[in-house]
C-alpha cells in the first residue's frame, strides 16, 4: 500500500522510490496538477499497480484496477457533514481493512466511502470512526 495523498503528478521525483514498489496506490485529487483521469494514465505508465484510488472529495473516488475500465464510486451521504478533517485517512484505512480483508476493490471502495462519510459527520480528525461491524451494518442497511 502506497499513500501519496499530496502528490502533484506521476512524474514527481520524490514519489518515484515509492512508486517502484506500489501494488495498491492511493492519492488525492486535491493537489494534482493534471486531471484525475490523466493521473490514472500516468501512474499506469510509471508503475502499473494492481489498484489505484484517487480520492475526489465530495465527488467520491475514482478506482482503477489493472486491465479494467476506471470506476467512479460516488460519494455516500450518511449524515450531515461537520468536518472533512481526516476524511482521506478514513477512506484509506477503511479501504485497506476491506480490501486486504478479502473484499473486491469496488466493494472495498464503497465501504470506504461510507466510512469516510460517516467520519465527516463529527468534528476533529480522530472522531467519528466506526468499527468494522458497525460499518458492515451501516452498508447493509443502505
Amino acid at each position: 500500500m502506497t499513500d501519496l495523498q499530496a502528490t502533484p503528478d506521476p512524474a514527481h521525483p520524490h514519489d518515484q522510490p515509492f512508486l517502484a514498489h506500489a501494488d495498491v496506490l492511493f492519492l488525492s485529487a486535491e493537489r494534482l496538477t493534471v486531471s484525475p483521469a490523466e493521473a490514472l494514465q500516468g501512474y499506469r505508465a510509471v508503475c502499473d499497480p494492481a489498484v489505484i484510488v484517487v480520492s475526489l472529495g465530495a465527488q467520491g473516488a475514482l478506482l482503477s484496477e489493472r486491465g479494467q475500465v476506471p470506476h467512479l464510486q460516488p460519494a455516500v451521504t450518511t449524515r450531515p457533514v461537520v468536518s472533512t478533517n481526516g476524511a482521506g485517512d478514513a477512506l484509506l484505512s477503511a479501504f485497506m481493512w476491506a480490501y486486504f480483508g478479502g473484499q473486491s476493490a469496488r466493494e472495498a471502495l464503497r465501504l470506504a466511502c461510507t466510512f469516510a462519510a460517516w467520519k465527516c459527520s463529527e468534528a476533529g480528525g480522530a472522531a467519528g470512526h466506526l468499527s468494522g461491524k458497525e460499518l458492515s451494518v451501516l452498508c447493509s442497511a443502505g
